[in-house]
């Protein structure tokens, strides 16, 4: 899959940032938005993103683009962990593995994520994972 990037300038010709809020509004008028429109909708899981002439880009990658003047090669951690708080005093780089620790401790099937029953003995086990590496607890 190829990554499309965009330039701080293509940002800025079409949206406004706001560091402290963490949200982007139109500067033009687009279809059916007005300048000072809020841009930008949630995707599935949790994201916000925004459509830039036909393409869709996560908001967070456009904050960082806009404050810093490059996209990073790494992930964008959303420190608080929640994915649409687009300030850019949430937003840091982080490595996959640092990322990964930011998820929800509870999984789809509402047990606790790491662990699991062992019928053979009888009992729940727990392990973690940290740098690749898994620790059995």
């Amino acid at each position: 899959m190829i990554k499309k990037t965009i330039s701080r300038d293509e940002i800025l010709e079409s949206l406004k940032y706001d560091g402290e809020s963490g949200q982007f509004t139109w500067k033009k008028q687009k279809g059916p938005k007005r300048p000072g429109d809020i841009a930008g909708s949630k995707h599935a899981e949790g994201y916000v993103q925004v459509m830039i002439n036909g393409s869709n880009y996560l908001a967070h990658r456009l904050a960082w683009v806009v404050v810093y003047g490059e996209e990073p090669d790494s992930d964008i951690d959303h420190k608080n962990g929640i994915r649409n708080d687009n300030r850019i005093s949430n937003l840091r780089i982080a490595e996959r593995f640092e990322n990964m620790q930011n998820t929800e401790s509870i999984g789809k099937n509402g047990k606790l994520k790491g662990s699991s029953f062992n019928k053979r003995s009888g009992k729940y086990e727990s392990k973690i994972c940290h740098k690749y590496k898994t620790i059995h607890l």
